[in-house]
């Protein structure tokens, strides 16, 4: 017997494919700039300003080394630069070079004219619902990261 599934089944069903077809879509976009999804990550955390290797380790959900592995491809490749901190030359700050700069502004229009084409794919009532919904969602993650604190009702 099948029956329906149920109505948390179906968010999760939902959110894994959004979640697939995001990462899909990050990799079309990085597929034509030789740029791995974690490198592009990394290139529009950095637009923000410059940040360690540990900081963006801890935002990545990743390992010091995994970061430094992949800031050592974007410096290569000149999108990204080491500088010393100002006050502690110990601590090194990584920030966008001029080419990686306009890299991510290219990446933003990208993103932005991509998430045009989808809105225009929904209705002003579900487009307030998503808007609505999201940052509901996002106020409940900040306060509640691992989801445990709250006892199911």
């Amino acid at each position: 017997m099948n029956s329906a599934p149920t109505s948390i089944e179906r968010i999760e069903m939902a959110m894994n494919a959004m979640r697939r077809a995001v990462a899909g879509a990050r990799e079309r976009v990085g597929e034509g700039m030789q740029l791995s999804k974690t490198q592009i990550e990394i290139l529009m955390m950095l637009v923000s300003g410059p940040k360690t290797t540990g900081e963006l380790a801890r935002e990545l959900f990743v390992t010091g080394s995994a970061v430094t592995q992949t800031i050592d491809t974007l410096v290569r490749r000149q999108l990204v630069e080491r500088r010393p901190g100002e006050s502690d030359r110990r601590i090194v700050r990584l920030d966008l070079s001029l080419s990686g700069r306009e890299l991510t502004a290219h990446l933003a229009r990208l993103r932005r004219r991509y998430l045009q084409e989808l809105v225009e794919c929904l209705t002003a009532e579900e487009l307030n619902a998503l808007i609505s919904a999201t940052e509901k969602l996002t106020e409940i993650f900040k306060d509640s990261p691992a989801g445990l604190e709250k006892s199911p009702a």
